[in-house]
């Protein structure tokens, strides 16, 4: 509103209203003179149908599609299309305004003249007839200057009392106006520290929100990574134990397998003994083998855990040796 000039048109006393009616009066008796001659002998004034034009941008009676037009040549080209546009206007109308009189003519701008713009080609032409209308800054100026003077002169022909008296008048409805504007705008502000001060306050909330959850998941970072400090010393002190024990296993068992070999090396040469001790030579063999077994058995199991152990700190997994899986060792088979 501030840019096109429009907020002016609603102010009190309508005075830009009143400036704009009076250049689209001396355009119509400089372009349109014989329909200027008509409306003077008929006593019709342009407020009388341009009021709603110019206030509304002509969007109360006619159809959108010719709205749209009309906004859209406004928002390119500024006030001269609303002189441009009523000039079209009366001009595609002027045959019929002639024939008219001063009600059949207020009767025809309220309800016939909106009508013809339902179609679509009627309002094409409305809007190349409004831009080849010729409407310059230059005569609105001229004319807007020649109005002041006319009013200018009106006042200076009235009584000195009752010019003070209009002029004391104006001056305490702007004072009025003022006010209000002011108390308005005060109003806003307050309205609008309120506003702010809540939203900082919901902020800060926020704020002071997310540093204890910050704080909370920093602390529960801290603590994982001393759990995970802790879970690997005793995970390689689990790996170094089961070598260990591995390899006493083995060691055993090689010891075991050594013995048993050099006896049997020994039963070659006794073959002579008696039946009793033969038997007893038996029996004691037997012993030893199941002791071995179960040796074997322990080996095979400590190497698995070992295995198993190594394969979670290195993060791959190995293929058990099916001499194992089936609770031998090479040793073993040898023996």
């Amino acid at each position: 509103m501030y840019d096109y000039g429009l907020r002016e048109l609603f102010l009190e006393g309508f005075k830009e209203l009143t400036v704009k009616l009076y250049q689209l009066e001396r355009l119509i008796e400089d372009q349109i003179p014989a329909l200027a001659s008509h409306f003077a002998a008929e006593r019709i004034e342009v407020h009388m149908f341009a009021s709603q034009w110019f206030l509304t941008l002509y969007s109360s009676k006619f159809p959108l599609y010719t709205v749209y037009r009309i906004l859209d040549l406004f928002l390119c080209e500024g006030q001269e299309v609303m002189f441009q546009v009523g000039l079209a206007l009366l001009k595609m109308a002027k045959p019929c305004l002639l024939a008219l009189s001063f009600e059949k003519i207020l009767t025809y701008f309220r309800v016939k003249l909106p009508k013809m713009y339902y179609n679509e080609e009627e309002t094409d032409r409305l809007i190349q007839l409004a831009l080849s209308s010729k409407v310059t800054q230059r005569k609105l100026k001229k004319f807007e200057k020649d109005y002041k003077t006319k009013m200018e002169a009106e006042a200076s022909a009235m009584d000195p009392v009752d010019r003070l008296r209009t002029t004391n008048r104006d001056l305490r409805s702007t004072i009025r106006r003022l006010e209000q504007e002011n108390d308005i705008l005060a109003h806003e502000l307050v309205t609008s520290k309120v506003s702010l001060r809540t939203e900082m306050d919901e902020l800060e909330k926020q704020v002071d929100k997310l540093s204890q959850q910050n704080q909370k998941l920093t602390e529960e970072c801290r603590n994982l990574k001393e759990q995970q400090a802790v879970f690997e010393v005793k995970h390689e002190q689990s790996v170094i134990d089961a070598h260990r024990r591995a390899a006493e296993v083995v060691d055993k068992l090689s010891r075991t397998c050594l013995l048993q070999n050099d006896k049997g090396r020994n039963g070659h040469h006794q073959r002579e003994r008696s039946s009793s001790d033969i038997s007893s030579d038996s029996s004691t063999r037997q012993g030893q083998c199941i002791h071995c077994h179960t040796l074997e058995a322990e080996l095979a199991r400590t190497r698995a855990e070992a295995e198993k152990l190594s394969g979670t700190v290195d993060g791959s997994h190995q293929t058990p040796n099916p001499a194992q899986t089936n609770g031998t060792t090479p040793e073993s088979s040898s023996t």
